[in-house]
């Protein structure tokens, strides 16, 4: 496929509804993710790639130091390491593509620049969040029979993310349209109710994904320590959490 083919696709894609755009995001992340995993784990039997999870590594040490020197080392000093850590990234994502939309608009406006390049540039950003190989470098030394620990934390954290890749790809063709060039008023998108709704809604599901995240690691610990095999541990272990829950609202 031509990139002028897969430009054609990415027009329609960015012309599809919110959900319908979320939905083929949000597996794309989980493709892109595993996709990472494989690819490093291919390169790692070369050389090492651990350098590259680093800087992943170090900026979430940094801010679990942080919040642990506030609440303690306990479960809640790393559910909320978790969500910061995480919340960054997703408005990172937004404000990233925000900006672009900005940067070209005013390159535009000059001459300097043109909405093919525009849209390319989107494209590469997008694609370069969906395969987010940072984070999918860490799972690198994780067995394929153990990336069970992902799927519980995993379906709210790559909702979320894809969420805000949505809301900055929407944004960011409200404020510089595909189209030719049109002279809008001072932009309410990003100041309405609906789109602070919608952020906050992306931040619930981080929130979601880091009160999991320490369980699932703890019965990934666990599994590991007694030799269980990781995947029927966690279900296991969810199956009896979901029974205590219910037993105790009937």
């Amino acid at each position: 496929m031509n990139f002028d083919k897969f430009r054609s696709i990415f027009r329609k894609f960015l012309e599809l509804g919110t959900l319908k755009k979320f939905f083929i995001t949000y597996f794309a992340c989980w493709g892109g993710f595993l996709s990472t995993i494989t690819v490093g784990k291919f390169l790692n039997s070369f050389f090492t790639v651990e350098k590259v999870g680093a800087v992943a590594d170090a900026k979430f040490e940094a801010i679990s130091t942080v919040v642990a020197s506030k609440v303690g080392f306990n479960y809640y000093s790393a559910v909320f390491s978790y969500f910061i850590n995480n919340s960054l990234a997703c408005i990172s994502i937004i404000l990233a593509f925000i900006l672009v939309s900005y940067l070209y608009k005013k390159e535009i406006s000059s001459g300097k620049s043109t909405i093919r390049e525009y849209l390319n540039s989107l494209i590469i950003f997008y694609l370069l969040v969906i395969i987010n190989p940072l984070t999918g470098i860490l799972g690198v030394d994780l067995n394929f029979s153990d990336l069970g620990v992902l799927i519980p934390h995993g379906i709210f954290e790559f909702a979320g993310l894809a969420f805000s890749i949505v809301l900055g790809l929407e944004y960011a063709i409200y404020n510089l349209p595909l189209n030719e060039m049109k002279k809008y008023g001072a932009p309410q998108f990003p100041y309405s109710i609906k789109f602070l709704v919608k952020v906050f809604g992306a931040l619930a599901l981080i929130s979601i994904a880091a009160i999991i995240e320490p369980l699932d690691w703890a019965i990934y610990t666990y599994a590991k320590n007694n030799g269980m095999p990781v995947l029927e541990t966690i279900i296991i272990a969810y199956g009896n959490l979901i029974s205590h829950f219910l037993g105790k609202i009937i």
